[in-house]
């Protein structure tokens, strides 16, 4: 009922709140956005407005019409809409500061949604780039899951015969602890021992700013399909111990956790609780503090209390790690809601961890920001820039229906008579005609996925690094490899579900590469060639990029690749790797992205 309250009310605004017109035929992607509460009377921004309306220009690089509306509680007087007029035309004029090609409009509506009340609705219109009509059904590019029967049906991290499955890698997903659609309570707590620093007084200041980011995320890449929704305890949950005194059995110390929770705890519907540690972690034996309890087999129950999955991230999260140039603990404190986020998608049944484990190409790979290799190790003076991405592959959006149908360009192997062509939207864009395109060449089990990028958004690159990604996924694939020492990312030596391709014209072999992303990017002109097939970037434009599609002789490109360059520290940088992001556990595996469970994936 409250997730269509909620819809209702936001088709209402939509419906409400009319735009300036737009010339015949054209076709906007609509970006909207409500700016935080306003305090009592005040009509000028607040730091967290103006970066709210900063985040949604940066997010639309393209628009054309930039619509700040403020909203009037329907039975208020008429005087009140001084005040939101107000509003709104702040909010334009530092719109217009940031970007002043764009084309502002300010104005004022009521409301019968009372939560919408007295704030600011920022409407963003861009033009959409049209794309030629797919040239195969979508449902041509719905790869049958290849797990054999035994497997079929069982979620990632289920077992068989003493061993963990890996998740779907083809349609249908088998869906994991937490539901795709709809929506997923979680429960999330702060938990101290009598050794560690409580350093929030309320964890609703820490957590709040947090599970919001998840839940923006939720909504922004499920497309409105899906929301994470949070119920934060409202006091630090504090043990009667030291940490290191703590029970080294995840089942034991997550009742223990438990038994402090409140009784004012609303357990209706709750599919996980989340636990975040304070700092200061002590360790004894060989726990690390991970805990992941209960499952769709055997839910968590303790009394009346049913927490649905109980999990908590390792000690690794809490420390610095890396040495000088590594992963600093208040980077891993600010990028929890990134790493969370993370552990969400496995318990909804993604394997993530490719194409790329450990690049900054998104949080199934990294969920923090990363230095950038050719800095750490070239001959750059002073700090080293960072990148980090909050996507997802485009391939496991479309796994799980966050991408629509009508968003995918299939090519099959019957359409590569003639060239194909399609204009997709870049990831970091809202909306778009295309977002994906899929081609199956019918020359083997893999499938070829292009995706277009750009550094805005939920993307944070140098702004010279956009292009296309084409990675090659294999649905056949019976393991996934997910954490192995000496593991670049992209190596086949390590079983994945997907592994990046590299230009045509580029030098680096795909197979060995242990440094930036940044090679992987196909830029204007370039090409990528593999099993068949040339995809070229026919041309980049602001917010997409033109891809086409041709047939070509299934030749290798070995003769391209060359060993990487020891000037440029590969085999340092490897060695980064494995410093700033291990920590062996007798009970714990660890990665690029950090180190969790066993009992997890």
């Amino acid at each position: 009922m409250r997730k269509s309250l909620a819809l209702i009310s936001s088709l209402l605004l939509v419906a409400a709140f009319a735009t300036p017109a737009k010339s015949a035929g054209a076709q906007y992607s609509v970006y909207q956005k409500t700016l935080s509460a306003f305090s009592s009377s005040a009509t000028n921004l607040s730091s967290q407005q103006k970066a709210q309306v900063k985040a949604a220009v940066e997010a639309n690089p393209t628009a054309e019409k930039f619509i700040c509306t403020g909203i009037r509680y329907y039975s208020q007087p008429m005087s009140v809409n001084i005040m939101v007029r107000k509003r709104a035309k702040a909010a334009c004029e530092y719109a217009k500061q940031l970007n002043p090609d764009l084309s502002t409009w300010f104005q004022n509506k009521p409301t019968q949604a009372r939560s919408y009340a007295g704030k600011v609705l920022l409407t963003v219109k861009s033009p959409q780039q049209v794309s030629e009509a797919s040239p195969s059904d979508v449902e041509m590019c719905k790869v049958p899951d290849g797990r054999p029967p035994s497997m079929q049906g069982l979620p990632r991290g289920a077992y068989i015969n003493g061993e963990q499955v890996r998740g779907s890698i083809g349609f249908p997903l088998t869906v994991g602890r937490f539901p795709i659609d709809g929506e997923a309570n979680i429960i999330a707590a702060m938990v101290s021992f009598e050794d560690t620093d409580e350093f929030v007084d309320k964890p609703i200041d820490f957590l709040g700013p947090q599970t919001q980011k998840i839940t923006e995320w939720s909504e922004y890449w499920s497309q409105g399909k899906f929301r994470y929704n949070f119920q934060v305890v409202e006091n630090w949950i504090r043990m009667p111990m030291k940490s290191s005194e703590a029970s080294s059995r995840d089942e034991v110390l997550a009742r223990m956790i438990l038994d402090q929770f409140p009784s004012s705890i609303d357990y209706t519907n709750v599919d996980g609780t989340f636990i975040y540690w304070a700092p200061g972690l002590n360790s004894s034996g060989d726990h690390d503090f991970g805990i992941r309890v209960g499952s769709n087999e055997n839910p968590f129950v303790v009394g009346e209390k049913r927490p649905g999955l109980f999990w908590a991230p390792s000690q690794w999260h809490y420390e610095d790690s890396g040495g000088e140039n590594g992963i600093k603990y208040e980077t891993k404190r600010d990028y929890t809601w990134s790493y969370w986020v993370h552990e969400l998608l496995h318990e909804q049944g993604l394997n993530l961890h490719a194409p790329g484990n450990g690049w900054a190409t998104g949080l199934g790979q990294n969920q923090y920001p990363s230095p950038n290799a050719e800095e750490l190790y070239g001959s750059r003076q002073g700090p080293v820039s960072r990148s980090y991405s909050a996507a997802i592959p485009a391939w496991e959006l479309f796994l799980m229906g966050w991408l629509d149908d009508s968003q995918v360009h299939c090519v099959t192997a019957d359409d590569l008579s003639s060239t194909q062509e399609a204009v997709l939207t870049s990831m970091e864009i809202e909306g778009g005609d295309r977002k994906a395109m899929v081609i199956d060449s019918g020359l083997s089990e893999e499938i070829l996925v292009v995706e277009s990028r750009r550094p805005t958004g939920y993307t944070e690159w140098a702004k010279e690094d956009q292009g296309i990604l084409v990675y090659r996924a294999n649905p056949n694939l019976l393991a996934q490899d997910d954490h192995s020492a000496g593991d670049c990312g992209n190596d086949p030596q390590y079983s994945k579900w997907a592994y990046y391709l590299f230009p045509d014209n580029e030098t680096a072999d795909p197979d060995s590469w242990c440094r930036s992303f940044k090679v992987a990017l196909v830029k204007q002109g370039e090409s990528v060639t593999y099993d068949g097939v040339k995809i070229t970037l026919k041309q980049s434009l602001t917010g997409a990029d033109v891809v086409t599609v041709t047939k070509a002789p299934p030749a290798a490109r070995s003769s391209l690749f060359v060993a990487p360059s020891s000037s440029l520290g590969s085999t340092k940088f490897a060695s980064y790797l494995a410093s700033a992001v291990r920590r062996e556990y007798s009970k714990s595996h660890c990665s690029c992205c950090g180190c969790t469970p066993l009992t997890s994936w």
